[in-house]
């Protein structure tokens, strides 16, 4: 880096430009960068950048900032050039370096490809912004298999914050893999950042940019708020840049969950953007979230263009209870069913859907079955074709069921209406099967096709009319299904008329692109007070993001179905999982002792397996659970923790620890 640039983006840091002091001090902050291409392109706006980077890293502890957060385009011009534009990266390079140790995110903007705007190849991006560079850092969680995006994890007092970096324009692929990132931190809230999402305006349209309505493939704005955050109660905020301005929008999704999206570029500013950035305010006890428009090297009075610190619709405060989102989370858990999508016990592979029809048009014969079709039909005229779908294995007792009986806080239904054609202005209705059927049945087979009153009920759980009138995906209400499946009503799944003459067309469970293909979420009330993670883990030899402890079953005394387990352990180590009555968090080996006296030993020490799983099946009613000064009753609570082994540890001491789990028993 030149250091004369460095000299005067510390000067303007320390000196230059007034240091923001809010008010109110927030419990924590999180700093996002918007679009930075033009301080990487030219020298003269360089000091923006790297004021930017080293106002945050200056300010990390008076302000409390615990994540910052770069929503795309770090530079202007790609690889172009016979250097592949290896000037404009090592600067970018340079500038996110000044965050230090701070957990921070990169996402990866349009212009951050090779070649402007073509996703081909991002082959720079991930030389600079790959997961290479945050390893060793326990905050890192990982990255997609292509490394174009990313998932990183900070805290608040022993709380966890999940961040999701997705590429600009995400694929399908890019979708899959945040998905199952989300499904195995369904309890953590969750922040997504991507380049190009929200438009400018309050509320700001989500961009169409990106569909591919007819293909497989990349995904809007649009597509990714259906297909990533509809579906996931835990996603509360969505971050991005790309557009100049400011916009933001607040909307309620089908699972009740309040999720803010908001948009911040100033690149149109002069000086490349007047090192204008967002600080993100958190005040817990006030359940707001803060947005300050802040710059480093802008000189009221002195530098060209608008003060954005004095703009409404840079600078504004939004309703946000996080304590009222995680006793949610805590209070219920997630049952999502899609075929070839990880579940709690492997792989869901019990998804049932087919389409028949009368043939009176000659396009859907009625003895002939759609089984391997990848796009399903419902049309009110012609062939009078009917949907099939069922999920079956919904109801049971096993981890990722429904339990009977049990009482949905809400179910919901994502279908993908992509294709020539698929769109309808009229939709289709969904009635509950009463009869048996299989991927097999025609209309013959099921005698004259489905009768109301017969083989499905005559009333109506739920309607696609009006939200199906252009090509993407939806998500509809089916509570009331689920909930009589719950209650005793057998699973036949639907049967779902057209609403009109124009056909409606959704993607099937044989569809090769999982992002695509049919989903229920249910989100299940639970009991029992569900288990809360506590306190955190350092990095070991084996899992950067360090090693965590679940409760796996219920948490009723008379169930005795509980079990720890622990995960990213160094494979054939050996552990002592650990019982307290309190939380605590002190140094321990290269972990944290995160459990408080009196504190007990579970198990004698245990191996983990080749993938660095423990498991524990907990004995509820003897033992130092059954007996003694930790011996459970209804109403208590207890913390568990696992020791393990790492004689190759980066701290040195030959051991480690998980983070622990807080459980409360009930009856």
């Amino acid at each position: 880096m030149n250091k004369r640039i460095l000299l005067a983006s510390m000067f303007l840091v320390l000196y230059g430009a007034a240091a923001l002091a809010p008010t109110t001090a927030p419990d924590f902050t999180l700093a996002m960068l918007p679009d930075t291409q033009f301080y990487s392109q030219f020298p003269a706006y360089y000091p923006s950048f790297t004021g930017q980077t080293a106002w945050i890293a200056a300010h990390r502890t008076s302000d409390r900032i615990l994540f910052a957060t770069h929503v795309g385009d770090v530079v202007q011009n790609g690889a172009s050039g016979s250097t592949g534009n290896l000037a404009e990266w090592q600067r970018a390079d340079a500038a996110i370096a000044l965050l230090g140790d701070l957990p921070h995110s990169v996402a990866l903007g349009n212009h951050d490809f090779d070649t402007v705007s073509d996703k081909t190849a991002s082959t720079r991006f991930e030389q600079f912004f790959g997961p290479q560079r945050y390893a060793g850092q326990s905050w890192f969680l990982g990255a997609s298999p292509d490394d174009r995006n990313f998932a990183q994890v900070f805290t608040h007092s022993g709380q966890p914050f999940l961040h999701v970096a997705l590429e600009w324009r995400a694929s399908d692929s890019a979708l899959a893999w945040a998905m199952e990132v989300l499904r195995v931190h369904p309890r953590v809230p969750t922040i997504l950042s991507t380049h190009e999402h929200l438009q400018v305006g309050n509320p700001g349209p989500r961009s169409t940019g990106g569909q591919t309505p007819d293909s497989g493939g990349d995904n809007s704005a649009l597509d990714v708020f259906e297909k990533l955050v509809e579906p996931f109660p835990q996603v509360f905020l969505v971050l991005c840049g790309h557009f100049h301005g400011n916009g933001r929008r607040t909307s309620v999704t089908r699972l009740g969950r309040t999720v803010h999206e908001v948009l911040a570029d100033f690149q149109s500013d002069p000086n490349g953007g007047n090192g204008w950035m967002q600080l993100l305010r958190f005040h817990l006890d006030r359940a707001e979230l803060a947005f300050e428009t802040f710059s480093p090297t802008y000189v009221p009075g002195s530098s060209a263009g608008p003060n954005r610190a004095l703009d409404p619709a840079s600078n504004f405060t939004l309703p946000l209870d996080l304590e009222v989102l995680r006793d949610e989370l805590d209070a219920s858990f997630v049952v999502r069913l899609r075929e070839g999508q990880p579940n709690a016990t492997g792989s869901y592979s019990s998804t049932r859907d087919t389409y028949i029809g009368t043939g009176a048009a000659g396009s859907t014969p009625p003895g002939i079955s759609q089984s391997n079709a990848t796009s399903l039909v419902a049309d009110g005229d012609g062939d009078q074709e009917v949907m099939l779908l069922a999920f079956d294995n919904l109801i049971g007792t096993a981890p990722g069921q429904v339990p009977p009986g049990a009482t949905i806080a809400k179910a919901v239904l994502t279908l993908t209406s992509e294709g020539a054609g698929a769109e309808s202005a009229h939709g289709g209705r969904l009635h509950r099967m009463l009869v048996g059927w299989g991927e097999g049945s025609t209309h013959d087979s099921l005698g004259a096709g489905v009768q109301f009153g017969l083989e499905c009920a005559v009333s109506f759980d739920a309607s696609s009319a009006g939200q199906v009138g252009s090509k993407g995906t939806r998500s509809f209400d089916v509570t009331g299904s689920v909930q009589a499946w719950s209650n005793g009503a057998v699973n036949h799944g639907w049967a779902i008329f057209g609403a009109g003459g124009d056909d409606w067309r959704v993607r099937s469970s044989e569809w090769a692109t999982l992002a695509e293909r049919p989903q229920l979420t249910v989100v299940v009330l639970d009991p029992c007070p569900a288990p809360r993670s506590r306190c955190v883990s350092n990095a070991n030899s084996f899992a950067l993001a360090g090693a965590r402890i679940d409760a796996i079953g219920s948490t009723s005394l008379a169930a005795q179905s509980l079990s720890l387990v622990a995960s990213g352990i160094p494979p054939g180590k050996s552990g002592i999982f650990l019982v307290g009555a309190s939380a605590a968090q002190s140094a321990f080996g290269d972990g944290y002792l995160c459990i408080a006296s009196p504190i007990a030993r579970l198990s004698q020490p245990l191996s983990s397996d080749s993938a660095g799983n423990l498991t524990l099946a907990l004995d509820l009613q003897s033992g130092p659970l059954g007996a003694g000064p930790l011996a459970l009753s209804p109403g208590v609570t207890r913390h568990f923790q696992l020791w393990f082994r790492d004689p190759q540890g980066p701290g040195g001491t030959g051991s480690n620890t998980t983070d622990s789990v807080e459980i409360q028993f009930c009856p």
